[in-house]
């Protein structure tokens, strides 16, 4: 059984490798979720005057391709720092994958309620790295079983932590 390979997957392995099964799997976050509902909001309102727009691919979403001042930048908008590094590791997949596709462009994270940007820039080490995620990735959906949950931190506001065993409170 082979699975794609999605920019929300990519995300969610540096996350937590449960929820990446269980997304690569079709199985949805709690829709009650505050965060998630928030992360929406955030979506739908801050970048009106910018007419955000998200480009679908196969490889996943990218929620804006911006081109101004000669400068054409893959942007993927956050709620919070909180999950950063993943954050990051989502958009280098997106920039690897539009490499592939013959486009070369910068990648830019913005976190609206912080108004912080982060620059996010593909190297041919970053790319090595995103190979070998990749296989992982592949190795771990293929697997008939989830990862045992970790329990951490970030796993109390996670949507899909009712699918584990032990809930936070």
């Amino acid at each position: 059984m082979s699975r794609k390979i999605t920019g929300s997957l990519f995300q969610a392995y540096f996350i937590c490798k449960r929820k990446m099964w269980l997304i690569s799997r079709s199985i949805s976050p709690d829709t009650d979720n505050q965060d998630l509902k928030i992360g929406r909001l955030i979506h739908t309102n801050t970048f009106e005057d910018e007419k955000m727009k998200e480009y679908t691919f196969d490889f996943g979403k990218i929620d804006m391709i911006t081109n101004s001042k000669n400068e054409t930048k893959a942007i993927e908008i956050k709620k919070s720092t909180s999950q950063l590094e993943a954050s990051k590791w989502q958009l280098l997949y997106y920039l690897y994958n539009l490499k592939k596709l013959g486009v070369e462009i910068e990648g830019e994270i913005r976190i609206p309620l912080k108004k912080k940007k982060f620059k996010v820039e593909l190297t041919p080490e970053k790319e090595k790295i995103i190979e070998k995620t990749i296989e992982d990735i592949g190795e771990i959906i293929e697997s008939g079983i989830p990862e045992i949950p970790n329990h951490e931190k970030l796993c109390k506001n996670c949507g899909h932590n009712i699918y584990c065993q032990r809930r936070q409170n």
